[in-house]
């Protein structure tokens, strides 16, 4: 890797002095001290490259793993399951989907959990949570006869609960009467695969839903971070703050307050032994998620509250110290990039750190350059005529800071650092992967994917891009081909009609199994994460609160 790069800046004669830093995995071939491909490139040809510490949502997502190892791929195991169960069975999806149409659950089809894709884990356990009651339905039709009436009210319980009519009630037998005549056929791995789903559905619900809905409780804060530097506009300036803040939101879920209070640097937040009992919370007063609590209730006192506190807790302290370990928090580097923050302007502090930047950035500025950059930074801190910042990317904003023409040393050392890479952008080019799909993809239909197909051999037969096969050198004036309009028209008209007798064909089913008509639009998968993520927010929120209050009682 080392001797290709050295040929690629060769071959296209790019100056070495021109790269500003490399973000790669944290493995040791990449980011190794001694022989790694980012300490050869810094020794042998960029010393002055930026050491701005490996992908931190590498980081964040291998902190979820380690939150996740104590729980023994519980869940895990459950989402693994569910969409295989699903994913060749076309019957199976359709009485799945008339159970969501009958109590009032936007179907999807179950998602697959990835378990290297940025927060699978998160993503599909929101989704469970989702269609939990659905699942519950269907499944307890593999529930053996023997033990059918001891489950029986779990089943009515949930009739009670969406209100179900008698014609409902009814479809749903035909559903579950269905599914046990096919249960008789399987073979023993199906009969094995439908055994480990009803169990942790049934058998084990609530030890699955405690670990659900921590899951759902403490990811997001994870998940939110992934997501914030996946973004494709520059937030190297946030890096240092978000962190932090990760980092202290974590650690206030089990951590006693006063302890991360008095830790007033980053050394001394990193510092701070979370696996040290007296800095921990006791366990009724860790952070397990608003659902969680009412659970324990119901199990206080048994092996399964027991059990569940101590894996939590050795869950929370793995993550934290995975976090200490990994997240930056203490480089001076990063500290000084953010005063670049227009929204940090007009501070001693933004002063002091950005006044350090020439001294980490040393191939930008030469000679009295420097002394300009620093008069440029002590006018700027007390400037009232800077350009409005509200609802800008930083690089846009520095844009206009430079056509005032007003700050050149200063736009000059900044420009750079904002090219620098801080999440993953090379990722997406992975979803060409087969083992990567997004949502609109993965429901592609048949004749759609046929029609892509028939397409990309025409293209590929002519040897020509699509751009090339319908090249007009006036696209404004010149004659569109009226074969193209007529397909276009065509297509278009089959795609509404199709979508028209789907639409007829849900509704005739809707009849059939006397689902009245919502008047209310039902929640979509996103509009149900956006929610979870929100109640989960609020419910560690009211956890701080509550801990605090507690605490000051206490003193």
């Amino acid at each position: 890797m080392y001797n290709g790069l050295v040929q690629l800046f060769d071959k296209h004669d790019l100056p070495w002095n021109n790269l500003m830093s490399i973000l790669m995995d944290s493995c040791a071939v990449m980011r190794g001290s001694k022989s790694g491909l980012e300490t050869r490139i810094r020794t042998n040809k960029a010393p002055h490259l930026l050491d701005i510490d490996g992908d931190s949502c590498h980081h964040a997502h291998n902190a979820c793993k380690t939150f996740c190892k104590p729980f023994k791929s519980f869940v895990e195991g459950l989402f693994s399951d569910v969409h295989n169960d699903f994913k060749w069975s076309t019957d199976q999806r359709e009485h799945l989907q008339d159970i969501c149409m009958m109590i009032g659950v936007k179907y999807t089809v179950p998602q697959r959990y990835v378990p290297h894709r940025w927060l699978s884990v998160y993503d599909v356990c929101l989704d469970t949570l989702r269609m939990w009651d659905a699942y519950t339905i269907f499944y307890h039709s593999f529930v053996p006869a023997s033990m059918q009436t001891a489950y029986m009210p779990l089943i009515k319980d949930l009739y009670r609960k969406y209100e179900l009519s008698d014609t409902n009630r009814s479809s749903i037998k035909q559903i579950q009467t269905h599914l046990q005549q096919k249960n008789k056929t399987m073979t023993s791995d199906g009969k094995a695969h439908k055994a480990r789903i009803v169990e942790k559905l049934c058998y084990v619900q609530k030890k699955t839903l405690l670990i659900l809905n921590l899951y759902a409780a403490v990811l997001p804060m994870l998940k939110k971070y992934v997501m914030l530097f996946q973004a494709k506009e520059p937030l190297m300036h946030k890096l240092h703050e978000q962190q932090t803040e990760l980092l202290k939101d974590f650690m206030s879920c089990f951590v006693k307050p006063e302890i991360i209070s008095d830790a007033k640097s980053s050394r001394k937040l990193k510092e701070i032994d979370v696996g040290n009992s007296k800095c921990q919370l006791d366990g009724d007063s860790i952070f397990l998620g608003a659902r969680n609590r009412k659970l324990l209730k119901e199990v206080k006192g048994d092996k399964l509250a027991v059990e569940f506190i101590s894996q939590t807790t050795e869950a929370y302290i793995a993550c934290a110290r995975i976090l200490q370990k990994k997240m930056p928090i203490n480089s001076a580097l990063l500290k000084s990039i953010a005063a670049i923050d227009p929204l940090c302007a007009g501070h001693n502090v933004t002063l002091k750190y950005m006044l350090k930047l020439p001294s980490c950035v040393t191939n930008v500025l030469a000679g009295d350059e420097v002394d300009r950059f620093d008069l440029e930074a002590r006018k700027f801190q007390s400037d009232d005529k800077l350009p409005d910042c509200e609802n800008k990317r930083i690089d846009s904003w520095w844009a206009e800071v430079e056509d005032g023409q007003k700050y050149p040393m200063m736009v000059k050392l900044i420009k750079p650092l904002l090219s620098c890479f801080h999440g993953p952008q090379v990722e997406s080019s992975f979803n060409v992967m087969g083992d990567i799909i997004d949502a609109k993809s993965s429901s592609t239909r048949i004749d759609t994917l046929s029609a892509i197909q028939t397409v990309k051999y025409e293209l590929r037969s002519k040897g020509k891009t699509a751009i090339q096969y319908y090249f007009h050198k006036d696209p404004l004036h010149d004659v569109v081909d009226p074969a193209l309009v007529k397909n276009l028209t065509r297509s278009y008209k089959a795609y509404e009609e199709n979508k028209q007798g789907e639409r007829e064909a849900v509704e005739t089913k809707r009849v059939e199994m006397g689902v009245e008509p919502r008047a209310e639009k039902l929640v979509t998968k996103r509009k149900a994460k956006e929610l979870s993520m929100q109640v989960a927010q609020k419910a560690r929120y009211d956890h701080q609160v509550e801990v605090s209050q507690t605490n000051k009682h206490v003193k």
